[in-house]
C-alpha cells in the first residue's frame, strides 16, 4: 500500500447528504436477528447511530494487531485496518436491510485512498452515503474519519448486489454457527 499523502485535499470529499434519522435496532442486535452472517471476530460495528434513504453511519472498532489473526504475520500492525473496511461492507448490509428489507454483498469498489499513515487503534467513524440504488444494485462513498473528525480515508464507487434471496441465505447462516 502507498499512501498518497499525510493529508488530504479537502475537494476531495464528496458532498455528502445529511444522514439524520436514527437507527431503530438496538446494540449488536443486527448481529443476533440474521441480518448479518459474521462469525464473532467481525462484529466490528459498536454502534450504528443513523439510518436513512441517503446513507448509514456508525461508529466501528478497529481489528486487534495482526497476531491475534494469523499465526505468522508478515507486519506487526495493519496497513489498512481489514476490520474497518469490512465493517463498512457490514454497514450497507443493514443499510439495505432498513430501506428494503433485503440483504446485500460487495461487488465492486473504484478507488480506495487512504489519507494516514495508519487507522487508530480505538476505532472510527464510519459514514457511508448512498449516491444511487435500484431493487438490485447501490452505490455508495464511503468516509473514514477518526475520533477528531479528520478524514482517514476514503472509498468511491462502492457497489453491493441487493436481492431479497440474500435474506434467507444470511438468516440460515447464522441459525447454522448457533448450532454449532
Amino acid at each position: 500500500m502507498i499512501v498518497l499523502a499525510d493529508e488530504y485535499e479537502k475537494n476531495v470529499l464528496p458532498k455528502l447528504e445529511a444522514v439524520t434519522d436514527e437507527y431503530k435496532l438496538k446494540q449488536g442486535e443486527y448481529y443476533q436477528n440474521g441480518q448479518l452472517f459474521h462469525g464473532q471476530h467481525l462484529h466490528g460495528i459498536k454502534e450504528v447511530t443513523h439510518c436513512s434513504e441517503k446513507g448509514i453511519v456508525a461508529n466501528v472498532d478497529s481489528a486487534p494487531p495482526p497476531s491475534a489473526w494469523m499465526k505468522q504475520p508478515i507486519r506487526s500492525n495493519w496497513l489498512t485496518d481489514p476490520l474497518v473496511l469490512d465493517s463498512a461492507f457490514q454497514m450497507m448490509i443493514l443499510w439495505s436491510f432498513e430501506q428494503d428489507g433485503v440483504g446485500s454483498l460487495p461487488t465492486a469498489i473504484a478507488r480506495y485512498r487512504q489519507f494516514k499513515r495508519n487507522y487508530p487503534k480505538d476505532g472510527v467513524k464510519v459514514i457511508a452515503g448512498v449516491k444511487e440504488h435500484t431493487d438490485h444494485r447501490a452505490n455508495a462513498s464511503i468516509e473514514f474519519l477518526n475520533n477528531k473528525g479528520e478524514l482517514i480515508a476514503l472509498m468511491e464507487g462502492y457497489e453491493c448486489v441487493r436481492d431479497k434471496s440474500l435474506k434467507e441465505a444470511f438468516y440460515k447462516n447464522n441459525i447454522q454457527e448457533i448450532i454449532d
